[in-house]
């Protein structure tokens, strides 16, 4: 198929450990497997081992493809360019949980925050994912969208929910933490980071770094949870807000290629 569209060895570059497992059969000039969450499956190692080169978000999923892999380079989440900004809003009442939502999502965490905080009005911008989601889950969305201080924005193109983050005084992250996939890393928040804004997050281990750490207050516990986003509520300025714009800086797209095109420019 491939040939009769004049296409000899392509790069294969691959997000799914499910279907193309032998990147040599298509003849490939060189193979990259981009691991971006903790898959649980058997073919992964397969297709680990039939790739020239393993990228992975997280140094957690680097340290589980190694001993399959060829070669492992560590690249996490990135951004594009054009939407870093330190966009500091203090009086915005506003306080966002963006991205997909579905059984990730700690529901009953996030009903806490909404009895506590009656003053926030609490932005749910992604679109509700009932097929991933339990039926516990669902019936707790139900009575959340009853609550008078909580809005859902349903599905948003990229634009709009990055004019959601500008316009929100914190953004958060609560996944729920019995499944380590959980507790590794997270798009949304370098998302948030980009536009400058205070983020309140459940455990997230690739952000529990030096670099990060002063930027995102990570929990452990929904009690800690709790009081990171007290502190968070009146303590930004526009200082704080450029320097967490300029974490997100550093893992631009166009570096984060850069970086890319270092570690596998030729075939071992």
């Amino acid at each position: 198929m491939l040939a009769a569209k004049g296409i000899s060895k392509p790069l294969v570059w691959s997000f799914d450990p499910f279907r193309l497992l032998v990147p040599a059969q298509l003849e490939a000039s060189l193979s990259v497997y981009h691991c971006m969450d903790d898959y649980r499956c058997s073919t992964e190692a397969i297709l680990a081992a039939n790739s020239d080169h393993c990228i992975t978000v997280s140094e957690h999923l680097q340290k589980k493809l190694k001993p399959y892999a060829k070669n492992t380079l560590l690249l996490p989440h990135g951004v594009p360019g054009d939407i870093i900004s330190a966009n500091y809003t203090a009086s915005s009442d506003t306080c966002l949980l963006g991205g997909s939502i579905d059984s990730r999502i700690d529901f009953q965490l996030l009903e806490q925050l909404i009895e506590k905080y009656p003053q926030v009005h609490f932005k749910i911008a992604g679109k509700i994912c009932p097929a991933e989601t339990s039926v516990d889950d669902s019936v707790l969305i139900g009575k959340l969208k009853l609550r008078k201080n909580i809005e859902f924005t349903g599905h948003l193109p990229f634009a709009g929910f990055m004019n959601e983050i500008k316009a929100a005084k914190i953004c958060l992250c609560l996944y729920r933490q019995d499944k380590e996939a959980n507790r590794l890393s997270s798009l949304k928040v370098m998302q948030y980071l980009a536009a400058g804004k205070p983020v309140v997050s459940t455990w997230l281990e690739e952000y529990n770094k030096e670099e990060f750490r002063a930027h995102i207050s990570l929990a452990k516990t929904p009690e800690e949870f709790l009081r990171n986003f007290e502190e968070q509520l009146n303590g930004d300025t526009q200082v704080k807000a450029e320097a967490r714009s300029a974490v997100a800086a550093a893992y631009t797209y166009d570096k984060l290629l850069a970086r890319a095109e270092a570690g596998i420019n030729t075939k071992p």
